[in-house]
């Protein structure tokens, strides 16, 4: 994963500008989930109310520049799977667990951008 993602952290711009995004359900702390085709991945920070971070500023200028992520889905521990490209399609600030979030909503593109992954 550190080669294809360059690091261990939820989001990272890659060299050719677009985005690469690790997704879990939990098992990092981050409660990220699907409605429907719709996946919701939480900004940056696991406690408190979460605040513009570097991280969090990359998902709100893909969504106002329409810069795709490529999303990585953690089975298990060392284990991921590609799931493509996405789109952030929008963004919220809402309450979970007693603490304000950024919910980011993407939805898959098809075909990926660039039509070479």
């Amino acid at each position: 994963m550190s080669a294809a993602h360059g690091g261990r952290r939820g989001i990272r711009r890659l060299p050719d500008g677009r985005l690469s995004l690790l997704l879990d359900y939990g098992l990092s702390g981050y409660l990220n989930f699907w409605d429907g085709e719709v996946l919701h991945y939480l900004g940056d920070g696991v406690t408190g109310d979460q605040v513009l971070t570097p991280a969090t500023a990359l998902g709100l200028d893909a969504l106002h520049g329409g810069t795709p992520a490529r999303v990585w889905e953690r089975l298990r521990p060392n284990v991921w799977y590609d799931l493509g490209w996405f789109r952030f399609a929008g963004v919220t600030r809402r309450e979970v667990g007693g603490r304000q979030v950024f919910d980011f909503s993407l939805r898959q593109e098809t075909p990926p951008p660039g039509h070479g992954g």
